[in-house]
């Protein structure tokens, strides 16, 4: 393994290693919606900053709304980003015509 490789991994498990201490501190103290937010911001500036390699910004913001939505347990509950939404919208408002019924055949 390379000098640059070991150090990178250094980094990376410095950055855990102080995100871990940082998160299990400051639980206790973190009550309102914006501390927790303000969280999960110091995080996702650390991966950014510190990764080895740039994350794709885009695909955390989709992870972390999907985990926070998968968290409910709700398998009715799921969160639509802008392009599925769009395609959800084709499907149900979609032109509808005619009057509604249906004509079948009674055997009697």
């Amino acid at each position: 393994m390379s000098r640059n490789a070991k150090m990178s991994m250094l980094l990376v498990a410095m950055i855990v290693a102080n995100l871990s201490l940082w998160v299990s501190n400051s639980l206790a103290r973190r009550n309102s919606a914006f501390d927790e937010l303000a969280q999960i911001t110091d995080v996702r500036y650390e991966l950014v900053n510190g990764y080895v390699i740039e994350p794709d910004q885009t695909e955390m913001v989709k992870a972390a709304i999907n985990g926070m939505v998968s968290s409910l347990n709700d398998p009715y509950s799921v969160y639509l980003d802008p392009d599925d939404l769009k395609q959800f919208d084709k499907q149900v408002m979609g032109t509808f015509s005619g009057i509604g019924a249906e004509v079948m055949i009674d055997p009697d």
